[in-house]
Parts: C-alpha cells; structure tokens; sequence
C-alpha cells in the first residue's frame, strides 16, 4: 500500500509537467509553445472531457456545490495521471 501511495504522489508531481499549465514551458522552464499543432489539439480535446467529467461533480455536504472542471483541471488531470503511472 506504501508503495501504491508514493507512485501516486510521484506521479500526480510529474504529470504536472503535462497539465493545463506545465506544458507551455520548455526544458528549461521558459515559457514557450513547444508543441507540434496536432499534439496540442489531441490534448485539448483530452483535457475537455476532464473538465467536463469535474465539472459535473457536486458536493452534497457543502450544500450542492458544483466542482469548477476548468479552474481544477491542472490537479485533475495530475491525479489521474498519478493513479494510472501508480
């Protein structure tokens, strides 16, 4: 279970590289569009269906609050990148 749980939390930090914001930053942590045209429409069309799926989440305990899939995307898709790399 150890295990499990560390390469979660290792790989939810990595796939942050990868997110909505760390993707528009080179190697060197420039801020740059280093993706070929079609990679980046492939992701965004990804990163759209996490949003929606978040963005369809409520909270009954906190009076029905509805998720913000947009403003969470960067740790949505961290955590599912982080549970699949696990």
């Amino acid at each position: 279970m150890n295990y499990g749980a560390i390469g979660w939390v290792i790989g939810h930090e990595i796939t942050h590289g990868f997110d909505d914001q760390g993707r528009q930053f080179d190697a060197d942590g420039n801020l740059y569009d280093w993706w070929q045209a079609t990679t980046r429409e492939a992701y965004l069309q990804r990163a759209q269906c996490i949003i929606w799926q978040y963005g369809n989440y409520t909270v009954p305990e906190v009076n029905n609050l509805k998720l913000n899939g947009i403003n969470t995307q960067g740790e949505n898709i961290a955590d599912n990148g982080g549970i699949k790399e696990a």
